[in-house]
């Protein structure tokens, strides 16, 4: 179906500013909190085309209706003057090619429209509109272009947008909300990431396996410039490979690893830190430059920080409360992915394997001589 909507929330998300989100946003550059956050997917099977074998009757959506109801025979088109297709066979239609893909995200979207009416939590119209005018404003584009070039490059509607993205996810961080407070170390750690002292880096990531790798050549790039940036053109992180390992500059309690965080902070411009464990692999730093704490008092900027706290808090705390939500609402989704051809051919093919594997070639006997 093309591009995904969390690839659109994650370059929305790219524009806002965040603390402590892990290294992985310090490698792209994305130094801000908060997502444009879609519910956390629930964890059943992926669903078919067909019902699954289940102790309980699957629902009665799952059945074609056999009644004269409005639903089997109202028009959606018609083929000449006498055949109609009617809402129901396009509805079975759509299930048999996307009901399995889609049927989780409207559980998830019922699960959580059922803890707002409990809660007596509404969204209003008006709300989803300034998210919207929020999201076109983060990207730089009029309206018009946001619907005709950005959604249509991942495929959504303006109407999906509204419902599936910017609706739950108002939804949940108003279920949310409640539970997150500001602490004073929470705007002492604010404070210093967006106007205390920042730094600018390049850096040379490894897998973890790769251990020995940046070991054995650290003190290479460590003396010589030009290796190290050879290296960081062309290490396996694409997307550091890109910009010859340079990083954005980024503050203390910006990276989710305050260890990293004391060494690079610790070095001389120019100077190369020791190989570091991450949870996202080695690395290997250089700064490049270092740049002083802004001129700002802490009482002036005090609002904006706390609604920045918490907007981060909530955005980590929500997936906590959807699993809540969902583990309650013990949900069964009885459609799963039909198999393609092309899982059917790699099916058989593992199965040839395996035969061969327990019982070896197929061989033919000699005829036995009399």
């Amino acid at each position: 179906m093309g591009a995904s909507r969390q690839d659109l929330t994650r370059r929305l998300n790219s524009r806002k500013c965040v603390i402590g989100v892990g290294l992985a946003c310090v490698v792209g550059g994305a130094f801000c909190f908060g997502r444009l956050v879609s519910p956390p997917q629930a964890t059943a099977n992926p669903p078919e085309a067909v019902a699954e074998k289940s102790p309980e009757p699957p629902p009665p959506l799952l059945y074609k209706s056999t009644g004269d109801s409005d639903y089997s025979k109202r028009a959606v088109a018609w083929i000449g003057d006498k055949e109609v297709v009617t809402r129901e066979e396009l509805g079975e239609y759509l299930i048999a090619r996307f009901g399995a893909e889609r049927l989780e995200m409207l559980v998830n979207k019922r699960i959580i429209e059922n803890a707002c009416k409990e809660k007596g939590i509404d969204v209003m119209e008006a709300e989803i509109d300034a998210v919207l005018a929020d999201d076109v404003k983060s990207l730089g584009v009029t309206k018009e272009d946001f619907v005709t070039k950005v959604l249509k490059k991942y495929n959504k509607s303006l109407y999906e947008w509204r419902e599936d993205v910017i609706r739950p996810k108002l939804q949940m961080k108003k279920l949310t909300q409640d539970r997150v407070t500001v602490t004073a170390d929470d705007l002492a750690k604010a404070y210093e990431a967006y106007y205390g002292e920042k730094v600018e880096c390049q850096m040379i990531m490894w897998p973890k396996s790769e251990l020995h790798i940046a070991k054995k050549v650290w003190d290479s790039i460590r003396k010589d410039a030009n290796e190290f940036d050879r290296l960081a053109r062309s290490q396996a992180s694409g997307q550091l490979a890109s910009s010859g390992g340079k990083l954005e500059k980024f503050g203390r309690n910006t990276t989710g690893d305050p260890e990293m965080e004391r060494i690079v902070f610790s070095l001389e411009k120019g100077e190369v830190s020791p190989v570091i464990g991450t949870k996202e692999g080695v690395v290997v730093v250089k700064l490049i430059n270092k740049y002083p704490a802004e001129n700002k008092k802490l009482e002036d900027v005090r609002p904006a920080l706390e609604k920045e706290v918490i907007e981060r808090k909530i955005q980590a705390e929500i997936p906590l409360v959807f699993d809540e939500l969902r583990k309650k609402a013990n949900a069964k989704l009885y459609l799963k992915k039909a198999n393609t051809d092309n899982d059917i051919r790699q099916a058989a093919e593992q199965e040839i394997r395996n035969n061969l594997t327990k019982h070896g070639p197929a061989t033919t006997k000699p005829p036995s001589g009399n």
